[in-house]
């Protein structure tokens, strides 16, 4: 099952797909943001899918997170047509960040490297854009294509709904990988005795089956022991000990037991990190 991003009929002025920090003015330009890793066989078409947009005024920017097949060549073979930066794997969030902070347009919007786009996504949602200039984000329904057919009908959202209360979650900010484990980051100060005990996390490696039809189940799982666990400091950090760490698995912590100074348990104790390589510094 793949997906596309569907702009030909109504437009749900709710769902966020393209959106803008700052905006002055008629529409200027669009930056939309392709994130690949590991994704060869689909990322030239999601490529020509963006520059095929009816709408002139698109750059398109491609971040190879890290791949290990042939990604950054067929990403090449598009020429000046698209710009591309190369960065260390760090999974989507930190691909789809480096992306934001090479745009410079009016206007973002992300693409994933197995999807693709209707000629007319852009036009449609900037349009929407001109004619309600209140709006901060356009959303647009899913076209489901290959193993299943079908539209998603995304669910009522608004960013109205969200409260920002002016405190900072206790969350796992960064986990960073390191030649003998992991080092992580996190939003608060740590309870020192709650972060030092390695009972308070588990940690396991899993892959998926690389197959010509999208997606597949979890497979060669494995648990993975927790050695050690120090505390900076300042109670930002931790550095984990790791037996086991394997390269090119997705690695899935759980910090189900570690609790900030005011003994307050995280919001999120999950965390998950591709190891591309493990690093030798």
């Amino acid at each position: 099952m793949r997906s596309g991003v569907f702009a030909q009929g109504q437009l749900d002025q709710r769902l966020p797909v393209c959106g803008h920090a700052a905006r002055d003015g008629p529409v200027q330009q669009l930056q939309l943001l392709l994130t690949c890793f590991n994704e060869e066989q689909y990322l030239a078409e999601a490529i020509e899918s963006a520059l095929a947009q009816t709408h002139s005024a698109v750059e398109v920017i491609v971040i190879n997170d890290g791949s290990t097949d042939r990604s950054a060549e067929v990403a090449a073979s598009f020429g000046d047509r698209v710009q591309i930066f190369a960065k260390v794997n760090g999974g989507l969030s930190s691909a789809r960040n480096r992306g934001i902070d090479a745009a410079r347009g009016t206007y973002m919007t992300f693409l994933d490297a197995d999807d693709c786009l209707r000629p007319n996504f852009v036009e449609r949602t900037l349009e929407v854009f001109e004619a309600h200039p209140e709006l901060a984000f356009v959303y647009t329904q899913m076209e489901l294509f290959g193993r299943e057919e079908s539209i998603s009908k995304a669910p009522e959202f608004s960013v109205e709904r969200l409260v920002w209360t002016g405190k900072v979650p206790f969350e796992i900010q960064e986990m960073q990988a390191r030649p003998d484990g992991f080092e992580l980051l996190f939003t608060q100060a740590v309870d020192v005795k709650s972060a030092s005990d390695v009972t308070a996390y588990s940690l396991a490696s899993y892959t998926y089956l690389y197959q010509a039809a999208y997606g597949s189940d979890e497979i060669q799982r494995q648990p993975l022991v927790i050695r050690a666990a120090t505390v900076s400091p300042d109670g930002r950090r931790v550095r984990l000990v790791v037996n086991g760490m394997r390269p090119l698995f997705v690695h899935e912590l759980v910090a189900q037991g570690v609790c900030n100074e005011a003994g307050e348990r995280l919001l999120h104790p999950e965390a998950y990190y591709t190891l591309n390589r493990i690093p030798s510094k």
